[in-house]
């Protein structure tokens, strides 16, 4: 089931298919949804900033992202 969502990524865009792709990768490898989910909100900022796109990370996004980051580096 996957496998048939990680081929529909058409990868063109880095900066957004990059990160559907770790949600997807980071879930069965965590064993926890949520963790998959803050590895794409997490990447899918840094990748914004990095690609030069910071105009499309609204400030709910950055501070999503924030709280996600802290979360995981305090467990």
């Amino acid at each position: 089931m996957l496998q048939e969502s990680v081929t529909r990524i058409n990868f063109k865009e880095i900066s957004t298919d990059v990160p559907y792709f770790l949600t997807i990768f980071m879930m069965p490898f965590t064993f926890n949804i949520a963790t998959g989910l803050r590895f794409g909100v997490i990447s899918f900022v840094i990748l914004k900033v990095l690609s030069g796109k910071r105009q499309e990370i609204t400030l709910t996004m950055a501070i999503i992202a924030l709280v996600f980051l802290a979360v995981l580096l305090t467990n």
